[in-house]
Formats: structure tokens, C-alpha cells, sequence
């Protein structure tokens, strides 16, 4: 059920999404928080590489139970991508910033240092599902809570701007690349 070219699209669709929340809100941090977006579910990549056919019961469990994949994770391993992918990033020495949206993007409230940059990630990670960016598990629910909103400063009038720039960039990308 992981289609990597699904991946690095999600991917791209996030880290696309939280640059234009940061540039709004948190101009100074914006390229690093293209960084975390992008890196936001590296841990699947882990999981793909050394565990696959697990990942592939996590996707079906999720699709099937309509979840997203980090609960069917929780439920299935006691553990998700987010905490795998926030392990790794860390080993590789990339800020804390970045380790925490890793870790934190599906549930920024549970991050007690850097929230705002959580909530910018899990708002571009909620905002790509949304646009049909779905990282191989269409199901799921990516309402974007009026509580990550407010932390980040964010309108909900804002959301659809920022939806359409990121599907407008991202179809360049693909149109640039042929993909």
C-alpha cells in the first residue's frame, strides 16, 4: 500500500503549506520550517525500508477503520511513525525545532517547548490531506481544530488561500519534474 511517489508529494505538499503559514507568522524560522515539513514523516521511510509489510497492515488497518495512519500505528505497535521519524532526526543532528514538529506534528498541543511550530506542520499536514495529498491513507479525519488556529495566529478564511497555492505549487513541481 506505500507508494513512495505519494510520499515525497505529501511531503512536499507540507513543507509547501507550512513555509507560507511561517512566512505569515514566524518569518525569520519559514526555511526550517519547510524542513520540518518535509522531514514530517520520515519515519514512514524507516518503517518502509526495514519493516514493510507491517506498514502496509498499518495502511490497510487505517483505510479500512477510516484512521489516520498514525492511530492505526498507535493501536497496532504501541508506537508511530511520528516517534520513529523523530528519533532518527534527531540522531542526525537537526534542530530541535525540526525534532519536535517530527514528533509532535499530529498532536502539536503535546509539545511543551516549540507548539506554534508543531501546530504550523500539523495545519500544512491536515491542509495536504485535505487537497487530496493523502500519503497513501485517503480515509481519516484532517479537520483542522479552531485550537491549532489560534495558536498559530492563523484565520480560518486563510486556509483555502494557503490550500490553493500549495496544489497550485505543487502541480509546477510536478509539471517541472513530469511527474
Amino acid at each position: 500500500h506505500f507508494n513512495k511517489l505519494e510520499f515525497w508529494r505529501h511531503s512536499l505538499g507540507v513543507a509547501t503549506s507550512a513555509r507560507i503559514i511561517a512566512k505569515l507568522r514566524m518569518p525569520m524560522k519559514c526555511e526550517e520550517i519547510y524542513v520540518a515539513g518535509m522531514m514530517h514523516d520520515v519515519g514512514l521511510l524507516a518503517m518502509d525500508r526495514f519493516h514493510p509489510m507491517e506498514l502496509d497492515k498499518a495502511i490497510k488497518y487505517a483505510i479500512e477503520e477510516d484512521l489516520r495512519l498514525h492511530e492505526s500505528e498507535l493501536l497496532n505497535y504501541g508506537f508511530d511513525h511520528s516517534q520513529l521519524g523523530a528519533m532518527m532526526v534527531e540522531q542526525w543532528g537537526l534542530t530541535k525545532l525540526i525534532c519536535d514538529a517530527v514528533r509532535y506534528h499530529n498532536e502539536p498541543w503535546m509539545d511543551e517547548e516549540n507548539s506554534q511550530t508543531s501546530a504550523i506542520v500539523g495545519i500544512a499536514n491536515r491542509l495536504a490531506h485535505q487537497a487530496g495529498m493523502t500519503n497513501n491513507v485517503p480515509g481519516g479525519n484532517y479537520e483542522i481544530e479552531e485550537s491549532l488556529l489560534d495558536l498559530v495566529e492563523i484565520l480560518p478564511e486563510q486556509l483555502e488561500i494557503i490550500r490553493n497555492v500549495m496544489t497550485q505549487e505543487i502541480a509546477r513541481a510536478e509539471e517541472a519534474f513530469n511527474i
